[in-house]
C-alpha cells in the first residue's frame, strides 16, 4: 500500500504527518475491514438498550454496530461510556462526514457530532459538552421529522456531477434503532438544491450543535483508544514503545485496534504527535517493519 497520510485516515485528530512521516497522499475510501492486530482476548460488550420510542416513518438505513454502542473489541466499558446513573450511554443522534479528495476512511474517521441520551455531545472525538435532557429530546424530535421518509441512500436531483466530494451520514435513534440517511455531496450541491430541503435542515441542526461545541466545550477523553499502525516500508523508525501492541508479522496494510485498560494507557503515555509539526511518530517493530502510529479516543458508541 502506498504511504498515505495519517491525517487523511484520522481526519478527526487534526494531524498532519511531516518530515519522517512523509507528505500527503490521497487515500481512497476503503471498506470497514482492515488488517487486524493479533487477537487480544475475548470479544464482548453489550448492545445499547432500545429507547422505547415510536419508530419514525421512512426507509432510512440502519447504522452499523460500531457506531451505535454495539459490541466492542475490548469486552468492557470505561467511565466515558457510563452515564451518571451507571448505565451504558446510548447514542441518539450522529453526523458523519468522510471521503472527499483526501479519501478519509469512515472506519478511521470519528463522527463530527455524536449525541447521547444523557446529554453528552462529542465533536470529532476531541471536544465535549453536556446539554440538558430537554434539548436532547428536541434534537431527536427534529431529526426524526427531517430524516423520516427519506431514502437510505438518496441521489441528488439537481446540480453538477461532483467528483471527490464528501459523503454525509445523518442518523437518529428511532424505535430502538439508529436510522440513517447517507448522501454523497450533500453540502456541495446545496446551492443547487440537489437534495430535499429536509436533509439540509437536518444538516443545519447538526452544524448548529457543532458550533456550540466549538464555543463552550472541554477536551474529550476516554479509557479506550483506537490505535492505527500504517506501514512505512523503506523508512527508519525509533524502537517500538514496549507495551504498545504490535501488528502481526504478515501485516501489509493499515492495521487498526481498539484498546482499553493498561494497553490504552500505554498508547496515550508513549505515542505523541510532534507538538510543532503535528506529525505522528515512526516506530520499528520486532520484525524490523516500520509503522507510523497514531491514535484517538474511542466514543462510548464505538
Amino acid at each position: 500500500m502506498p504511504a498515505a497520510l495519517l491525517a487523511a485516515a484520522l481526519a478527526g485528530c487534526g494531524a498532519t504527518t511531516t518530515g519522517a512521516a512523509a507528505s500527503a497522499v490521497p487515500m481512497p475510501a476503503a471498506p470497514r475491514s482492515s488488517a487486524p492486530y493479533p487477537a487480544d482476548g475475548p470479544q464482548g460488550g453489550s448492545p445499547s438498550p432500545p429507547d422505547g420510542s415510536a419508530a419514525a416513518t421512512g426507509t432510512s438505513g440502519t447504522v452499523g454496530a460500531s457506531r451505535t454502542g454495539g459490541s466492542s473489541s475490548t469486552g468492557g466499558r470505561d467511565a466515558a461510556s457510563i452515564d451518571s446513573k451507571g448505565r451504558p450511554r446510548r447514542l441518539v443522534a450522529q453526523w458523519e462526514s468522510f471521503g472527499g479528495f483526501a479519501g478519509t476512511r469512515r472506519d478511521l474517521t470519528p463522527p463530527k457530532i455524536a449525541v447521547y441520551g444523557d446529554g453528552l455531545v462529542v465533536a470529532g472525538a476531541e471536544r465535549r459538552v453536556t446539554v440538558k435532557p430537554a434539548e436532547v429530546t428536541a434534537l431527536v424530535r427534529t431529526l426524526r421529522r427531517d430524516l423520516g421518509g427519506q431514502a437510505a441512500t438518496p441521489s441528488p436531483t439537481a446540480g453538477p456531477r461532483v467528483s471527490d466530494a464528501m459523503t454525509t451520514v445523518l442518523a437518529v435513534r428511532s424505535g430502538g434503532t439508529m436510522r440513517s440517511v447517507t448522501a454523497y455531496a450533500l453540502q456541495e450541491t446545496r446551492s443547487q438544491h440537489g437534495y430535499p430541503a429536509a436533509l439540509y435542515r437536518a444538516l443545519d441542526t447538526m452544524n448548529g450543535l457543532a458550533a456550540r461545541v466549538a464555543r463552550t466545550s472541554s477536551p474529550y477523553t476516554a479509557g479506550r483508544v483506537l490505535l492505527v499502525a500504517q506501514p512505512r516500508p523503506g523508512e527508519s523508525g525509533a524502537p517500538w514503545p514496549g507495551p504498545v501492541p504490535q501488528p502481526s508479522a504478515t501485516n501489509e496494510s493499515i492495521a487498526i485496534r481498539h484498546l482499553s485498560g493498561a494497553k490504552a494507557r500505554a498508547v496515550v503515555r508513549l505515542v505523541h504527535r510532534d507538538p510543532k509539526k503535528g506529525a505522528w511518530p515512526l516506530y520499528r517493530d520486532h520484525h524490523d517493519h516500520t509503522y507510523a502510529l497514531s491514535w484517538r479516543y474511542l466514543l462510548p458508541s464505538e
